[in-house]
């Protein structure tokens, strides 16, 4: 029988540094996507012995490995994916070495280097320091953790305490390009992914229509409501006027939660504007494993207020001490040091290095826009607004285009519609990505 045994970890330990070397520096050879892999079903066949570790590793590169995308390469442009970065990976590793459970502070001090980190986060992103919050899965997670505090809100304005006794009446949220995840977010909360209310966005825009959003307000005058103000949206990076949206506070009483998953970054770039008026939200929902580059799962969420959550998250039992612990603000209780990678990451780059990455991003999905769309066949859905390239086309099927890209391993976009019309999306969040050669491999694909 193949026992875990302490021995076997110098060997295990060489031979991973000596694979995963060898696979990083070949990452631009690898396909960016791989549509259709397929694992041999063996490789799940459960044996009663066990194979033992170093077999078992040696089947993971063999048999596993082969079949999982590029990703983290240069040629992935795919959704809104980060590719992890030095930092980011090692202190991923580290994690599971000491392996310490950050979700208390009474064995040690996880739980305080977690929340210390989310105080160098608030800084990083130049937002109150009185705000606070929790790390999380990613986005979603981190957008329910919101949502379930914007629910407390809304039953205190109505005398109840909602984590008690069920969700107050009539909450909506508002929305011009929510995400989906919010929708989510709304169902797991009790509040109903049907409550999720679209306002009008402007005119070859994702942003929202603030006209719109007065009148909604106005008609919802009676009932408690959520507006959700977006930073980075999907399709085109598009980002609400969070300012003007704060005026309408002055007439109507809502809950502000900003989905900055990845536009939040925004805030590193010299002079940009985009974002002013979030530090006076109510919650920020911000996706780490995006433009921070560290390995997924990275998520969190900031509130203004942050000791609403253990009224909402607190946990009673008899072996807890009576003080709030980091797991009564969230969802999980037992849960991995994830603050590791992220504080390397911070340690490492700085404030400048990790604002020089966006900038780069930015710059690269403007220079990939110019390449691209200087063949007639293809254009602009919309303005870069960020770090989101939006591609159409008149003379060609952009989503069978996305696909032959995939298909060749040379690249990966993502397919979208925006204004009903398909577009072809590509994201810079990855700090490898390089746009020359994705652009190369999508124009390729034309002849």
């Amino acid at each position: 029988m193949a026992d875990p045994s302490d021995d076997a970890l110098p060997s295990l330990v060489s031979a991973l540094s000596d694979a995963a070397t060898s696979r990083w520096q070949g990452l631009g050879d690898r396909p960016a996507a791989r549509p259709g892999a397929q694992i041999a079903p063996d490789v799940f066949e459960l044996t009663g012995a066990g194979v033992g570790e170093t077999e078992a590793l040696s089947r993971f590169w063999n048999d596993i490995a082969p079949h999982l995308n590029g990703g983290v390469g240069p040629h992935y442009a795919g959704y809104v994916t980060g590719g992890v970065t030095p930092a980011g990976l090692i202190g991923d590793w580290l994690t599971p070495i000491f392996d310490n459970n950050a979700a208390f502070n009474t064995d040690g001090a996880a739980g305080q280097f977690e929340t210390e980190t989310i105080a160098m986060l608030t800084e990083l992103f130049r937002l109150p320091a009185h705000m606070g919050g929790t790390l999380t899965t990613g986005a979603t997670t981190a957008s329910t953790v919101a949502l379930a505090a914007a629910r407390q809100w809304a039953g205190e304005q109505q005398g109840i305490d909602s984590a008690k006794t069920g969700s107050p009446y009539g909450l909506a949220a508002l929305s011009g390009s929510a995400h989906s995840s919010i929708a989510k977010a709304m169902a797991v909360t009790g509040l109903g992914s049907n409550n999720v209310i679209s306002i009008r966005t402007q005119p070859g825009r994702e942003s929202i229509d603030l006209d719109d959003l007065r009148r909604v307000l106005a008609e919802r005058a009676d009932a408690s409501t959520i507006v959700i103000a977006n930073a980075g949206t999907v399709v085109t990076g598009d980002t609400d006027d969070i300012a003007k949206i704060q005026e309408l506070r002055d007439e109507f009483d809502f809950w502000l939660h900003v989905d900055a998953a990845f536009g939040g970054f925004a805030a590193l770039l010299a002079s940009d504007q985009r974002l002013m008026g979030w530090e006076q939200a109510d919650s920020i929902t911000i996706d780490l494993h995006k433009w921070l580059n560290v390995p997924y799962e990275s998520g969190l969420v900031l509130l203004q207020d942050a000791q609403v959550l253990p009224r909402i998250f607190g946990n009673t039992a008899s072996y807890f001490s009576g003080e709030p612990q980091p797991m009564d603000f969230g969802l999980e209780n037992s849960r991995r040091m994830r603050a590791l990678p992220i504080w390397l990451s911070l340690a490492a780059y700085g404030r400048q290095g990790i604002a020089d990455m966006v900038a780069r991003s930015v710059s690269s999905a403007h220079k990939f826009a110019e390449i691209v769309t200087a063949d007639p066949r293809i254009s602009l859905a919309a303005p870069v607004h960020l770090n989101v390239v939006a591609l159409t086309s008149d003379h060609v099927d952009v989503h069978e285009l996305g696909s032959r890209l995939a298909a060749s391993g040379a690249g990966f976009l993502t397919p979208a519609k925006f204004e009903d019309q398909p577009v072809l999306r590509a994201a810079f969040v990855n700090w490898r990505t390089d746009p020359d050669a994705l652009a190369l491999a999508l124009l390729q694909q034309l002849d």
